[in-house]
């Protein structure tokens, strides 16, 4: 009743404020409608004066004038006939529908990214909806002359109810030529089952917690702590950690950034021996979820194959209802090398039960998402003497991490100096979903593209691009949905691999990766040379793969200039012929994100076109080139017409070497791999949504195709790979087509 009163006597004032303002000024109201005209017609003039067109100051200016006469009169009229419209509506009807609209304008708007317009178009449409039912059911109920309006009213908003909810609740569709396609894909029967034993367990696993002992809403960090921990000093990496955001946070941790806690899940095989240690650190996501128990799945598996495995607490740095901290990366990345100081002291303490049992020779870092940024940060603060952003701060780590696992990572959160992230020497595995709707371009393949190799040592780098695999399933806790409700209803997520599926490409993959870098099990390294080594053992889906190690030669990679006839090995020289595109360009990711990758793209219009690479003399002079060695290059198919079309039909052409005396031997791409097709993905289900949060449906990502000289040879047993003249890809098998290729060597 108070309110009541209340708005009934601001009604009262309001009322005797405009019947005074119409007495004092009377008539002179039309003073002020031609002001306010005058006003919009000099502004007209202003933005005409400033135009240039090209036709003159007086006709830019006149254009304005009448565009902005014209504006005038449209709007004025279609106010007044609204005004006259809802003259006789009730006020409070009409509050609440002006509220509606205004609210439901400003959701859609900002949360959809819909133009204001449109998302006020859409508001109009939806509260009107929303008005009509509740005027049918107050018919139905109240005023029994009026049944079969109200019955009209209810059913037809009702059914549109029904159906905006069952497109919310779609879950998507399914590309079912994508589909086909996979169920075509032939394996081969001859290829050895190298990952038979890959998740094999040889060890009990026992489990325990370490941590401050005094986490207030985690117990295995609190008063169940096995292990206690002391807290570190994190406030020179965290900037942002401040104002109310910080003091939310302290309030809701019990701690601040002055003294954050070391806190893990170990899991760790039973047994004598040192064992392997590998941290696995999560992403950002809501910090009061319990992200690093998502990694359990890998945990036990590692630690039942030897590895000592902990997943690591980062949970503080993660976002909440009241922001992201930003800039946190640096953070992420030095508290994981403060948990390998921990290690340390657990490995030298004799009262500790892993006193004497880590082998610190061999030490891996996983991350997933911010995660996957911040274990490649910590590779390069672990060689540091200086924190890059502030010298007063010491670094003394310097551990032999010698394996980085990066999923879906994100990239360049992090740039010391303005620089990204650089690891040299380091063996690096990348996976990325193509259905990621949160890390949903590919940046993943710039720090791939940034590792370097020149100690001396044998390393490998791999990347392995899984299609219906996204974001969150790599985690058990983050689930399918990679952005949260309500926009998470709007992602495909019809397409998607099962969760187990999912996690099953990346526990072989990493325990592959692990056993061979950590334990010199080189039996899995043709996983990683061609993905179709483990078809028989993996998910059927597409997947795309790259591969290089030390022992990789370099011919061209496409950066060292723009000149299209010079190779990036010195006295090289490329050449088309009868090739309706030959240009060098960077690869274009999703939302127009360029990559930092050179490739050259070849598009043909008739069959015959071919491109050469003449060797310099030094290659058959120097690189001893024999039938142990092979050829390696990676391609993409990137043909419109076949993306458009959603045309599923692989792409064929020969490869040709040619020797000093003339001699020549070819293959064809499809006996050696397989070259997959543009393949479209619909992250979000919605299109528009879709074209506006992702960009593109197609990315290219290359394949690569290592093609042993010994099958060179077995076509042509005259051929002399030591005495290689050129390099000719022959464009003679599709009568058109569009191909990337990259990073043309040799294996010695």
């Amino acid at each position: 009743m108070k309110i009541k009163s209340i708005v009934v006597c601001l009604e009262s004032i309001y009322i005797k404020f405009v019947k005074m303002i119409k007495e004092v000024f009377g008539k002179a109201w039309i003073g002020g409608r031609f002001a306010i005209i005058g006003f919009i017609m000099i502004l007209s003039a202003v933005i005409g004066f400033y135009l240039d067109t090209g036709f003159g100051k007086i006709i830019d200016i006149s254009f304005c004038v009448f565009i902005g006469m014209i504006f005038v009169l449209i709007g004025k009229t279609l106010i007044k006939i609204i005004l006259r419209v809802f003259r006789d509506f009730p006020t409070e009807f009409l509050a609440i529908l002006i509220l509606g609209i205004a609210a439901l304008t400003a959701g859609i708007s900002f949360a959809l990214g819909f133009p204001v317009y449109l998302a006020f178009l859409w508001a109009i449409l939806i509260i009107a909806v929303e008005s009509f039912l509740g005027i049918g059911l107050r018919l139905a109920f109240k005023n029994k002359g009026k049944r079969m309006l109200a019955f009209a009213l209810v059913g037809i908003t009702l059914t549109l109810n029904i159906a905006a909810i069952a497109q919310i609740r779609n879950l998507g569709n399914v590309n079912y030529e994508l589909k086909n396609y996979i169920l075509s894909m032939k394996s081969s029967d001859n290829k050895e089952d190298i990952l038979s034993q890959s998740e094999e367990e040889k060890y009990k696993v026992k489990t325990l917690s370490y941590g401050s002992g005094r986490d207030k809403n985690r117990v295995e960090y609190g008063e169940e702590v096995d292990i206690k921990t002391d807290n570190v000093y994190a406030y020179p990496f965290l900037e942002n950690y401040i104002g109310l955001k910080g003091k939310l946070r302290t309030m809701y941790w019990g701690f601040d950034d002055k003294s954050m806690p070391i806190n893990g899940q170990v899991y760790y095989p039973e047994g004598e021996g040192k064992f392997p240690l590998v941290l696995i650190v999560h992403g950002n996501h809501d910090m009061k979820e319990r992200s690093e128990k998502g990694y359990e799945y890998l945990g036990r598996l590692l630690a039942s194959q030897g590895f000592i495995t902990v997943s690591v607490d980062e949970n503080f740095l993660n976002g909440s209802w009241f922001g992201d901290l930003g800039g946190e990366n640096d953070a992420r990345a030095w508290i994981l090398l403060k948990h390998l100081d921990v290690w340390k002291k657990f490995n030298e303490d004799k009262k500790n039960p892993f006193y004497n049992k880590v082998d610190f020779n061999n030490i891996a870092l996983i991350g997933h998402s911010r995660g996957g940024e911040a274990v490649a940060t910590a590779a390069v603060f672990n060689k540091l003497k200086y924190y890059p952003t502030n010298a007063s701060v010491k670094f003394n780590f310097n551990y032999n991490i010698k394996s980085i696992v990066a999923i879906a990572p994100t990239d360049e959160q992090y740039k010391p100096a303005g620089k990204p992230i650089e690891i040299k020497n380091i063996n690096y595995l990348l996976l990325q979903g193509a259905n990621d709707g949160d890390v949903s371009t590919f940046v993943g393949s710039n720090q791939y593209n940034r590792i370097k190799f020149d100690d001396g040592m044998y390393h490998f780098k791999s990347s392995l691009y899984i299609y219906g695999a996204n974001h969150g399933q790599f985690n058990t806790l983050w689930g399918k949905r990679d952005i949260p409700k309500p926009l998470g209803w709007a992602l495909n997520i019809k397409p998607l691999l099962s969760g187990e599926d999912q996690r099953n490409i990346a526990k072989t993959y990493i325990s592959a990766f692990l056993k061979t870098t950590l334990k010199n099990e080189m039996d899995y390294i043709s996983l990683f040379k061609n993905y179709e080594e483990g078809e028989n053992f993996l998910p059927k889906t597409v997947y795309i793969s790259r591969f290089e190690d030390s022992n990789f030669k370099l011919i061209s990679n496409y950066e060292e200039d723009a000149d299209l006839e010079t190779s990036t090995l010195a006295g090289g020289i490329q050449r088309g012929e009868g090739i309706y595109t030959w240009k060098e360009k960077r690869l274009e990711f999703r939302s127009d994100f360029l990559g930092n990758n050179n490739a050259v793209e070849l598009k043909w219009t008739h069959s015959g076109g071919i491109y050469v690479i003449e060797l310099p003399k030094s290659v058959a002079n120097n690189w001893n080139i024999n039938s142990k060695s092979k050829l390696i290059f990676s391609a993409a198919d990137v043909q419109k017409e076949k993306l458009e079309k959603n045309k599923l039909e692989s792409t064929d052409f020969t490869i040709r070497l040619i020797d000093n005396s003339g001699e020549e031997a070819s293959l064809c791409l499809s006996n050696i791999g397989r070259l997959h097709p543009p393949i479209g993905v619909k992250i979000s289900k919605w299109n528009y949504y879709n074209k506006r949060n992702y960009g593109k449906n197609f990315e290219p990502v290359l394949q690569t195709f290592q093609i042993p000289i010994m099958d060179f040879i077995k076509v042509n047993s005259k051929f002399q790979p030591n005495r290689l003249k050129s390099i000719e890809f022959i464009f003679n098998k599709d009568s058109k087509g569009d191909i990337l290729i990259d990073d043309i060597g040799m294996e010695i």
